[in-house]
């Protein structure tokens, strides 16, 4: 019994110790994402959605355009879009 809750007073204090050590990785992970993805829905006056429309995505400070065309539901996504550009 005495071997069973010393391995449990060592265990927690490593189980922390070794996720410590992976928190800054996993914060660093974050940093690497570069794009994003736009999705939405288009739909008129009435609120009827749209389909086969073409939505243009502009990067006003980066120069990206990107077209697509809206799905049978009015659906839309615009993957791996870069960010925009910091000064």
């Amino acid at each position: 019994m005495k071997r069973l809750r010393l391995l449990g007073g060592i265990c927690l204090p490593i189980t922390l110790f070794l996720a410590s050590l992976a928190m800054p990785l996993a914060l660093r992970a974050q940093d690497l994402t570069t794009t994003a993805n736009l999705s939405g829905t288009v739909t008129d006056s009435t609120g009827a959605v749209v389909a086969q429309a073409t939505v243009i995505i502009s990067g006003v400070d980066n120069g990206v355009v990107r077209t697509v065309k809206t799905d049978t539901v009015g659906g839309y996504n615009v993957p791996l879009l870069p960010p925009p550009r910091t000064t």
